[in-house]
């Protein structure tokens, strides 16, 4: 090292100041490609996580605020799907469904005469892993008031016991003016084998 800086004083300034200049920019350059490149490249790889932390962490807060309303929905999803069970039967379960059926007309004042199903038309409406989803008709004939007939197909509907209603007939009954002649098609769902 003595020997170094002997040859270094014995040098012109010029000469000094040109190897001085020439040392810093080796220096420089050894630095720049070996040390400060990598860790640009770290600091950019950073950034870029920083970036895709600070789009997570605002996804995250908008899902928080929308947390309330996705219990909502999945609640109000789950209440559907239970309805929708309640209102598939299965083809031994249709006796008992007349019976329901039979038994709420009773209870609100509904007189049936006839309760019978219909010929199955065997069109699949859905199929899937539980099986064939198809309708079956059902041929309610029988006599009632408007508002009996209302509170009847009311509760009905409550307890899930029809999918829709395909036709709905009120005739005057010019004997009994309180009482209408009243012919209707409730569809049932019938879930079959696969």
């Amino acid at each position: 090292m003595r020997q170094l800086l002997m040859k270094l004083k014995k040098l012109e300034p010029k000469q000094f100041f040109a190897l001085l200049g020439v040392t810093i920019i080796v220096v420089l350059a050894i630095d720049i490609l070996l040390i400060v490149r990598p860790q640009i490249g770290v600091i950019t790889a950073l950034s870029a996580k920083t970036a895709q932390l600070k789009s997570d962490i605002d996804t995250l807060l908008v899902n928080k605020q929308r947390m309330g309303q996705m219990r909502l929905r999945l609640d109000g999803a789950r209440h559907e799907a239970r309805d929708f069970k309640a209102m598939v039967h299965r083809e031994d379960e249709i006796p008992s469904v007349l019976k329901i059926v039979s038994t709420i007309a009773n209870q609100y004042g509904v007189k049936i005469d006839q309760l019978v199903p219909q010929k199955s038309d065997g069109v699949v409406i859905v199929a899937n892993e539980d099986g064939k989803y198809t309708g079956l008709s059902i041929l309610v004939k029988a006599r009632s008031g408007y508002h009996d007939l209302g509170r009847f197909l009311n509760r009905l509907e409550q307890e899930k016991v029809f999918w829709q209603i395909e036709s709905l007939d009120i005739t005057a009954d010019e004997h009994d003016l309180a009482r209408h002649a009243v012919k209707m098609q409730i569809k049932i769902l019938i879930l079959g084998e696969r």
